[in-house]
């Protein structure tokens, strides 16, 4: 799945036609035409509450839509933004706008953002770990190539490649964390991409996932070799999914299945220097589908054991002075 969640998308699609929405609302509260009240609301307000009424809410739909650290507090402020214009436009002026319409609002703000506070929602704005979408697609190749580790030249077979990094396969035991420099031969020429083993499966014989690290002047390399991979018709995963499936399928699962309200992220990109040997955490499918692309940035988080606690040292028993 290449497609943001659909419930975020929806959100960021109400936020942007949220100044229309007010404008049809106004109208019919008041008994006017649509175009009147606009012409109205262009001709009697002043220009900062024009920008206040026409850019606040679609901001915040950009924010929602670009699912970004950033957007969460953006998306915040524009909410109390709209919260406080609101309460000083009906201190203003009660007629134009009800206490009935300002209790609603704040009733819709309160649950939009209750909604982006769930830890399932908030998780996808803060680590991209979890953005699937963001990941480039996969390409199976199942093609001999070959890896420099160090001095040595090795065979290895190359069973799938992104842009981000590509699955191997190999006779020779790599450690997580290893720099090599993978060769593939495609349509008689020759690449050549350097990066680090991320990490290695143990349940397939010394497959293991390798991150390239690709100067900024040679990614257009990889990314013109992944277009002709598409021009051609060579397998992808995940396979390009129409929006109107995608729609039908997140329907069907919403109100047929009560899922799909919050985003169902799949399984997060194991960090570096990680070995997979658990067969119930990690499918073949899985392994075969997850993404080397996560962040450099990204550091493992290092659980606390008996091992690595650090001992204090008991106390000596005081003795007791005698008077």
């Amino acid at each position: 799945m290449q497609r943001k969640p659909w419930p975020i998308l929806f959100l960021a699609l109400f936020q942007f036609l949220s100044p229309l929405a007010d404008i049809g609302i106004g109208a019919y509260s008041q008994g006017v035409s649509p175009f009147y009240y606009l012409s109205t609301l262009l001709r009697t307000n002043a220009w900062y509450d024009l920008v206040q009424f026409f850019c606040v809410a679609p901001l915040g739909g950009l924010a929602i839509f670009k699912v970004k650290r950033w957007s969460y507090p953006v998306f915040m402020g524009c909410i109390a933004w709209v919260a406080l214009s609101n309460y000083d436009a009906w201190q203003h002026n009660s007629q134009a706008m009800s206490l009935t319409s300002l209790l609603a609002g704040y009733g819709f703000n309160l649950a939009l953002v209750t909604y982006f506070l769930l830890k399932q929602v908030r998780i996808t704005y803060y680590d991209a770990r979890v953005r699937w979408w963001e990941s480039k697609p996969r390409y199976t190749l199942n093609a001999p190539a070959k890896l420099k580790v160090m001095d040595q030249l090795l065979t290895c077979h190359l069973i799938n490649l992104s842009e981000g990094g590509a699955f191997i396969q190999t006779s020779t035991e790599l450690k997580p964390g290893t720099s090599i420099l993978l060769n593939y031969n495609c349509l008689g020429m020759d690449f050549g991409f350097s990066g680090e083993v991320l990490y290695q499966v143990q349940r397939q014989k010394n497959c293991y996932g390798i991150q390239f690290i690709i100067p900024l002047k040679k990614r257009p390399i990889i990314k013109k070799l992944t277009q002709a991979f598409e021009l051609i018709g060579i397998e992808r995963r995940p396979e390009r999914t129409p929006w109107t499936i995608s729609l039908k399928t997140w329907l069907k699962e919403l109100f047929i299945e009560g899922k799909g309200l919050v985003p169902d992220f799949p399984m997060v990109v194991p960090p570096a220097s990680q070995t997979i040997n658990s067969p119930v955490s990690y499918s073949e499918t899985q392994l075969d589908e997850q993404s080397t692309d996560a962040p450099p940035s990204v550091t493992p988080h290092k659980r606390r054991t008996s091992s690595n606690r650090t001992k204090t040292p008991p106390r000596k028993p005081r003795t007791p002075k005698v008077a």
